[in-house]
Formats: C-alpha cells, sequence, structure tokens
C-alpha cells in the first residue's frame, strides 16, 4: 500500500500514541490507589471513627488500631482511649485495650435482632473526675452528646437494626474505677476489680446479665473496703446520682 509501512502497517500516529501512554498510566495509579486503599482500609477505617467520636464528645479520642474482619463478621479495637473533655485533666478517663464484637452470619430469625457469637470487653481504667466547678466529667460529657446536632431519626434507625438478639459468649476483663476529685485529695477513691477473663455465657436476656452484675458489684464492695479514704465513697455516690 502505498504510504504504508514496510510489512503493510501503518504507523502509529504521535497523538494515539500519547493516549495509550496517558491511558495506560492512569489505568497503572488507579490500580496502585485500589492496592494502597484495600492493604490501609482498616487504617481509614480507623481514623474515621476517632474524628467522630472526637466530634461527638467535643474531647480528644486516641485508638491504637482497628481491625475489620470481614470473614469473621467481627470488628476488633485496641487501646481505645477517651479523653476528659476541656476543664478537667489532661487524661484518659476511659480506657479499653481492647474491643471484639463478633456477630453471627445471620440475624436471628423472630425479630431480625443481632446476634453476637463472641464480645470481649477489656475495660482497664474508669476514671470520674470532679473538676474546681463541682462538674464530673463522665456528666459532662454526656451533656455535650445530649447538645450536639445529631439525627434523631437516624439514631432510632441504627438502634432498631441492631437490636440485641442474644450473646454466646462474653469474655470480661475490669481493671479499676478512679473517683478523682480535684478539690479535696483525700475524697479522691481507688477501686480495683480484678476480674480478668470472666467467661459468662448463653446472654439471651437481661436477667441473664445478672451474675456480672452482681460479681462487678461484689468485686467493687470488696474493692472499696481494701482502699477506705476519707470521703470517697459518699462523694462518689453523691456525684453519680445528681
Amino acid at each position: 500500500m502505498p504510504g504504508g509501512a514496510p510489512g503493510g502497517y501503518s504507523p502509529v500516529k504521535p497523538w494515539l500514541r500519547r493516549l495509550i501512554v496517558v491511558l495506560a498510566t492512569g489505568l497503572a495509579l488507579l490500580l496502585i490507589a485500589i492496592v494502597v486503599l484495600v492493604w490501609k482500609f482498616d487504617f481509614f477505617v480507623g481514623k474515621l471513627l476517632v474524628v467522630a467520636l472526637e466530634k461527638e464528645l467535643g474531647a480528644p479520642v486516641e485508638m491504637g488500631a482497628f481491625h475489620l474482619r470481614l470473614s469473621e463478621n467481627a470488628v476488633e479495637v485496641r487501646d481505645l482511649k477517651l479523653y476528659d473533655p476541656p476543664g478537667f485533666r489532661d487524661q484518659p478517663w476511659l480506657q479499653i485495650p481492647e474491643l471484639y464484637l463478633a456477630a453471627s452470619s445471620t440475624a436471628a430469625a423472630s425479630n431480625g435482632a443481632v446476634h453476637w457469637r463472641e464480645v470481649r470487653l477489656n475495660l482497664s481504667e474508669l476514671a470520674l473526675v470532679v473538676n474546681q466547678k463541682g462538674q464530673t466529667n463522665v456528666l459532662e460529657l454526656g451533656k455535650r452528646t445530649r447538645n450536639s446536632s445529631v439525627d434523631t431519626s437516624s439514631m432510632t434507625n441504627w438502634e432498631s437494626a441492631l437490636k440485641f438478639g442474644g450473646l454466646d459468649r462474653l469474655v470480661l476483663s475490669v481493671g479499676q474505677l478512679e473517683f478523682i476529685d480535684l478539690r479535696n485529695a483525700a475524697a479522691s477513691q481507688e477501686i480495683r476489680f480484678g476480674l480478668t477473663n470472666r467467661v459468662y455465657t448463653n446472654l439471651n436476656s437481661v436477667a441473664d446479665f445478672q451474675p456480672v452484675g452482681v460479681e462487678l458489684m461484689v468485686r467493687g464492695v470488696a474493692g472499696l473496703l481494701a482502699r477506705p479514704s476519707e470521703g470517697g465513697l459518699s462523694q462518689l455516690l453523691r456525684q453519680l446520682t445528681r
């Protein structure tokens, strides 16, 4: 063919060659982005959760690691720390080294409630702090949450979608509860529960959780008596019942 390249092939036009290079480069970058996104998916989701919690609570939040285990229908959170709101200490009031939630693959047949295969909760420290103004950190955080611009209809939908359908196995560890009065150090109180990997099974109703509450209460009273503090218990009860 006249004007054709040897062998009968027409030469690739420069603009077409550039287009092919651009498309190939774009495809390669897209594939790399997908690989990075999949590889770092847990990291990104964990960061989004931290940002959402900080916005909701109005206080710093730290999370060591977040893992979404799709093959297990499970979520795992490591080293979660919720910090005091402004006007209190710059320290965590809640520390959870491990939280693991594993749901059954199918919802309960009766009402579509979520049935949990296993929950592991390690709550190492809960601190109730009273500042110089007599305010309590947990109560102030509760006020911030109630006053925040949250779509209540959306919350209702979530609550209905996450109805409790029973729990096969609960592994519970509870470290200590601290009552800290920044106005009077002598009134502060520390209660050590010393509960480590305690296993409860077949928790399908509120009544089934009563042994959990009873054991925590007994351990709490024992820990309180082991570390008496003048005015600590009365101050704690007064703050919780305000």
